[in-house]
């Protein structure tokens, strides 16, 4: 029977069965995404405040 030889016993996954490390991957990827909009929005926040003051002194090679 090809199919009894084709699925794992129970409580055995098979040997290329990578749903786990999937899950794991798709998360880890989740966060770095995350934290890389972050950096991006405080990024850009800083760059619009620096150029909402644009009364600042010229500066002077001193």
């Amino acid at each position: 029977m090809i199919e009894d030889e084709e699925s794992p016993a129970p409580g055995r996954t098979a040997a290329n069965d990578n749903a786990a490390a999937g899950a794991r991957i798709d998360k880890a990827v989740l966060i770095l995404a995350r934290l890389l909009g972050r950096q991006i929005a405080r990024e850009d926040f800083a760059r619009r405040r620096l150029a909402a003051n644009d009364n600042r002194a010229p500066e002077t090679d001193a």
